[in-house]
């Protein structure tokens, strides 16, 4: 993983995480720059077919949490944007770490939700009565999975061989 890889993917999971958390939506103008310079990264390094992978795999692990509606679209392409440039095994790892704190956020919206609202309604019912409903912001889930897969990394690698 090049320090040019590392860089990039930090800043645009910066980037998502402030638009997310501001405007509620990741745009396609951020995530598919990302995904393009993941792919061009590995034309560069003459690893075009690896890094088309690693795109494949992230957008794999973003869309079924995407087709669980437990996510964005942007997120699902978030993911495969960072899967293109770290790679398909970080890319593999970051999904998980992605599934595991969603599914801790959700579980704790959830206990609160449950503990305040006691009856509280289903998205469906709350949009057609035109109340508000609010979405939970997941690219920072993202970006800790991300920080975690990289930390442990660079843990290993700082290991003495034995």
């Amino acid at each position: 993983m090049s320090q040019f890889a590392v860089g990039l993917a930090l800043a645009l999971l910066t980037a998502a995480v402030l638009r997310e958390v501001r405007d509620g939506k990741i745009p396609n103008a951020l995530t598919l720059p990302g995904a393009l310079l993941g792919v061009g990264l590995g034309w560069y390094e003459g690893a075009l077919e690896a890094h088309v992978f690693r795109l494949a795999i992230g957008l794999g692990m973003g869309l079924v949490v995407y087709r669980l509606d437990a996510v964005g679209a942007g997120c699902a392409k978030l993911l495969a944007s960072v899967g293109a440039v770290l790679g398909p095994r970080r890319a593999l790892l970051i999904g998980l770490a992605f599934w595991l704190w969603i599914a801790l956020a959700w579980a704790v919206a959830w206990l609160v939700a449950r503990r305040r609202l006691p009856r509280a309604q289903p998205r469906e019912i709350a949009v057609a009565e035109n109340q508000p409903t609010w979405q939970m912001p997941t690219s920072p889930a993202i970006a800790v999975g991300t920080l975690m897969v990289m930390g442990v990394d660079l843990w290993l690698k700082s290991r003495p061989a034995h």
